[in-house]
């Protein structure tokens, strides 16, 4: 876990992808801590985080271990949070179990639905952990998988290559995360018919934020979280799919009218 500010701040909450971590919103997260305490745990199995036992690595153990997070940094108060992809679905549904809990919720590039060709395409890249012989070709690695997060400057990709990998026993580099994440990786928290009622139902105010090619939000499924109901706003961003980085100032500027305007 990493937090920017202090904690008399308001409380934000911002939760990585599938396999990523906290450091992901490092240049979000400074532009953000004048006005407030921001959060970004490690889930289990990635980055600084425990390893757990496979089976634990479900959206239940996730939720239950989001709403600990919030009741000891923040409570009383509800936080803000900003989740990417996997941190947007713990989002949505600790705002459906405990909406007292979130006061305003920023999705980056997911929805209630996500098409199963997306889900392939990230199981192709985490399912198996490569191995790097120096840090330069992993970052090369990063750079054509993640080609999606859109413009990163050469010090952001430097960051986050070694914010991503490990050593192994034989001093070679490695992904940063437990290979069994995978485990559960397309088993969705909940059907989508429930997911989409659930959706349209939540009380907080909404930023549903897509890149422009994501093959995971797409335009309709977008489009449909904007009109379910009437304090949901929409932002796209060119030159990025799934999903932005949040660290352009054009995104950062999305995200604090959104968050001053709640």
């Amino acid at each position: 876990m990493r937090t920017w500010g202090h904690s008399g701040l308001k409380p934000l909450i911002a939760w990585h992808g599938f396999a990523r971590n906290s450091l992901d919103f490092n240049t979000l997260a400074e532009s953000l801590c004048a006005t407030y305490f921001v959060i970004a745990p490690d889930t289990p199995g990635r980055g600084l985080s425990a390893w757990l036992s496979p089976e634990l690595y479900r959206f239940e153990t996730y939720t239950d271990l989001a709403q600990l997070m919030i009741e000891h940094f923040a409570a009383p108060k509800p936080v803000d949070w900003i989740g990417t992809s996997m941190g947007g679905i713990i989002g949505m549904l600790v705002a459906e179990q405990r909406p007292e809990l979130i006061r305003s919720l920023v999705l980056n590039d997911i929805g209630p639905e996500v098409p199963q060709s997306a889900i392939d395409r990230i199981a192709s890249y985490t399912g198996i952990l490569p191995i790097f012989p120096s840090l330069q070709e992993a970052e090369a690695h990063f750079r054509a998988v993640y080609v999606p997060f859109g413009p990163l400057t050469d010090n952001e990709w430097a960051q986050l290559t070694v914010s991503s990998v490990r050593r192994t026993a034989d001093g070679l580099w490695t992904p940063h995360y437990d290979p069994n994440i995978n485990k559960h990786f397309g088993v969705p928290p909940r059907d989508s018919a429930l997911a989409w009622a659930r959706f349209e139902a939540m009380s907080c105010p909404t930023l549903v934020i897509r890149g422009e090619t994501s093959d995971l939000l797409t335009d309709a499924i977008a489009e449909r979280m904007r009109l379910s109901r009437n304090n949901v706003q929409r932002v796209d961003f060119k030159n990025a799919g799934h999903a932005p980085y949040l660290n352009t100032t054009s995104q950062i500027r999305a995200i604090k009218q959104f968050l001053a305007s709640d």
